[in-house]
């Protein structure tokens, strides 16, 4: 499908797929929008990508429905076929193959950065998860060998970070219980991720890093997450060092709550899934607001927060959830939110 007017337009890939051309003088334009892609996808992984880039000129878009990255590079293969042997001068045209999941979240007519696509997909899938509430447990990986390589250091120039952000204090606001799967490494705001989930499992392997100051700037956005996790003193030698750790030490001053090797990860992964889901939906909740409540208050001092747990057991020993649980506990039966 042709998509009609000025240097800067895209093709639309549609829901179905479509394949098309687009005209494009501006090379530094096609260049910067792979830079970006390339970074953005499989930066952070969130599914495979294959592309080549055959100079300039114009920009052909195809979609693949392969499910993992060796069926996209196959597609790729055929769709560079084709133009062969439909344009001799193939050489002036830079060929993308997406994955169609790429293309649910894409806005190409918009020549969106697709960095903050990706941000505002996860954004709006957290938002649906919150909103929905039927979801018993959400875990956050990655698709390939990293967790999550970073932000694009070439946008950061001049990219808001409010869409991060926003990501952010809304995976930590989550209702049901986060887990993070850590299988590769993890670089600058990755660990702000896996700092705002409410467990963090990792492979043991695997190395991180706080890399900002090296780049003259700091860790802000990521902060309250991470140094809630490790605490201060750890923080601060791994903010002013910007030294990469393995996943090993990560456990050890607590981003990761475990690491184990990789072989193993899937497995305790599988077995922390199924202990989540024996506990009651609605006490998830509250015990994840509790602990935010009660943090940093000192019942020796607080005379209110003696007064506030005290309600707080006595609403919830009487809810329906909480009636259930304590009557299959004396029956010896399942809950019947395990069922």
């Amino acid at each position: 499908s042709e998509c009609g007017d000025g240097a800067r337009r895209w093709p639309r890939v549609t829901q179905n797929g479509c394949a098309g051309t687009a005209e494009c003088d501006d090379t530094q334009v096609i260049a910067r929008t792979l830079r970006w892609m390339e970074r953005a996808v499989i930066g952070l992984n969130l599914c495979p990508f294959a592309k080549a880039v055959h100079a300039k000129g114009q920009v052909h878009v195809a979609v693949s429905h392969a499910s993992g990255a060796d069926g996209v590079l196959a597609d790729l293969q055929r769709e560079m076929q084709d133009l062969v042997a439909l344009d001799s001068a193939v050489r002036d045209t830079t060929l993308l193959v997406l994955p169609h999941a790429l293309t649910e979240f894409l806005e190409f007519n918009d020549f969106l950065d697709p960095a903050e696509a990706l941000l505002d997909a996860l954004q709006a899938r957290l938002d649906a998860l919150a909103q929905d509430g039927s979801a018993r447990v959400v875990v956050l990986t990655g698709a390939g060998s990293s967790f999550c390589a970073g932000a694009d250091i070439a946008e950061m120039r001049s990219a808001s970070p409010g869409r991060l952000g926003r990501v952010l204090a809304s995976l930590d606001a989550l209702p049901m219980p986060s887990v993070a799967r850590v299988q590769g490494n993890a670089f600058g705001g990755a660990l702000g991720l896996i700092g705002a989930c409410d467990i963090a499992l990792g492979s043991a392997e695997i190395k991180l890093a706080f890399s900002e100051v090296r780049l003259g700037i700091v860790p802000a956005m990521i902060a309250p997450y991470v140094v809630r996790a490790v605490g201060a003193r750890a923080a601060r030698r791994l903010f002013l060092t910007a030294e990469r750790f393995s996943g090993e030490e990560a456990a050890r001053i607590g981003l990761l709550h475990e690491a184990m090797p990789s072989a193993a990860l899937d497995s305790r992964m599988a077995t922390v899934v199924d202990q989540l889901v024996l506990g009651g939906p609605q006490a998830q909740v509250e015990a994840k607001r509790l602990v935010s409540a009660v943090v940093g208050r000192d019942p020796r001092q607080d005379a209110g927060v003696r007064g506030e747990t005290e309600a707080w057991i006595n609403r919830l020993r009487t809810s329906v959830e909480g009636q259930e649980g304590l009557t299959a506990f004396l029956e010896k039966r399942p809950p019947d939110w395990t069922r």
